[in-house]
């Protein structure tokens, strides 16, 4: 397939080079009998510099163990000299001096024929090498623009030959759809190589990507500072852009300067919606939850007002911290002596409990309603009896009794077949 691109590439360009080339009346044979044609082109090659002379020797590297090298080295040999590349000929024109300027749209040609096409070479050499034919018509623009419409053409034939760059520079990309500016390594025509290719929204240069972006540095920024991974504009990307009520800085989709962090930049010790915010107390938290006033809070727990915050209630001065949701100073089932006051903690009562055999301190949950077949109607794991509840009506917990004394404010319904009673 490549061979036959060549081909078809040769055979397009030589008709409209080589006709050109034949109204000066340029002979492309030589005698058969003349010196190696290659050995004389080889000679040519080293008074060559830059891209026309690494062509020159590529031509020699191409053809010289084919069959056809004799013809196609004196080909080039020819056109060389009629250029006055490799010193005057009867064939070189009397005009043909070198254009000045800049040419290296014109040499990259060159270098793109010689790897793609290098047969052709000799031709695109006189015609647009440094001695060539049209640089003597007066008319560089329109010369340079042949250049870059070649390597153009050349590229839709061989669309990945590195040697036929799309581009050298700005000036190559005046209309390409791809950007304005050159990417001179890539050879290629991109949005943007530095800012001046830039403006409006997008004023800097992402050279990475060759696009235009918010920013590339704080300086492109009007207020705030650069997310140069992002290349956006942003509050800020470290504490250093944040100070006063507001020192440290919230990264994320939408970086702000915001009060705190977490509890540690606030003297509270909470932050909540990166605000400071103030716990409440544990006797504000008893109150909130509605806990029996008597109940001792201990352990630690979240706060309701500041999201994520921990209240910190201390340990038990007198029995053991029951883990809750809010958690509790408790005796329970500890045995203890009716009557006697301080035995429980404040919020338990010291109850008879038939399955224990004795008295108990236990969460006093005496007048509770308790409901048939729910978990209320165990009243504490059966410390109480539930009273009055049926399938249609509810009931309350009461204590278990021995004696009236256990019933404070009522009386003890004994059952002598039990051995205990139920308060009343």
């Amino acid at each position: 397939m490549a061979t036959l691109r060549r081909a078809l590439w040769f055979g397009f360009f030589s008709g409209i080079v080589l006709a050109a080339c034949s109204e000066d009346g340029a002979s492309t044979s030589a005698s058969p009998t003349e010196a190696d044609p290659c050995e004389r082109l080889a000679q040519c090659c080293e008074k060559l510099s830059g891209a026309t002379a690494a062509q020159c020797r590529s031509t020699i590297d191409t053809y010289r163990d084919r069959p056809e090298a004799r013809d196609a080295c004196m080909s080039a040999m020819t056109t060389f000299e009629q250029s006055g590349a490799c010193g005057s000929s009867s064939g070189a024109s009397d005009g043909g001096s070198a254009a000045s300027g800049s040419h290296a749209i014109c040499d990259q040609y060159i270098a793109c024929i010689g790897s793609t096409t290098p047969e052709g070479l000799g031709a695109i050499v006189a015609t647009y090498g440094p001695n060539g034919s049209c640089w003597s018509t007066g008319n560089e623009a329109l010369c340079l623009d042949a250049c870059r419409t070649g390597i153009k053409n050349v590229r839709k034939v061989f669309p990945d030959e590195k040697a036929c760059p799309e581009c050298l520079s700005d000036a190559d990309c005046t209309s390409s759809p791809n950007g304005r500016a050159c990417d001179v390594k890539a050879g290629r025509c991109v949005a943007c190589t530095k800012d001046a290719n830039c403006s409006g929204a997008t004023p800097a240069c992402n050279v990475t990507k060759n696009a235009c972006v918010a920013c590339t540095k704080d300086t492109h920024c009007a207020s705030g500072s650069c997310d140069v991974v992002k290349n956006e504009c942003v509050s800020c990307t470290s504490d250093a852009q944040c100070g006063g009520a507001t020192p440290r800085c919230k990264k994320g989709p939408k970086p702000a300067c915001v009060a705190c962090l977490s509890g540690a930049d606030c003297t509270t010790g909470a932050c909540s919606g990166n605000t400071c915010c103030q716990p409440e107390s544990c006797g504000e938290l008893k109150a909130m939850w509605g806990i029996n006033p008597n109940t001792w809070i201990c352990g630690s727990t979240y706060s309701s007002k500041c999201s994520g915050a921990i209240v910190q209630c201390g340990g038990c001065t007198k029995g053991t911290c029951k883990s809750a949701a809010i958690s509790r100073c408790s005796l329970e089932d500890t045995p203890c002596t009716p009557g006697v006051s301080g035995t429980c903690m404040n919020d338990e009562v010291c109850t008879y409990v038939p399955n224990k055999s004795g008295y108990i301190c236990t969460q006093d949950i005496r007048g509770a309603e308790c409901v048939y077949g729910a978990e209320s109607y165990k009243c504490n794991s059966y410390k109480f009896s539930c009273e009055g509840a049926n399938l249609v009506t509810n009931g309350k917990c009461r204590a278990y009794c021995k004696t009236n004394v256990d019933c404070p404010g009522s009386t003890c319904g004994f059952y002598a077949e039990l051995g205990y009673g139920i308060c009343t």
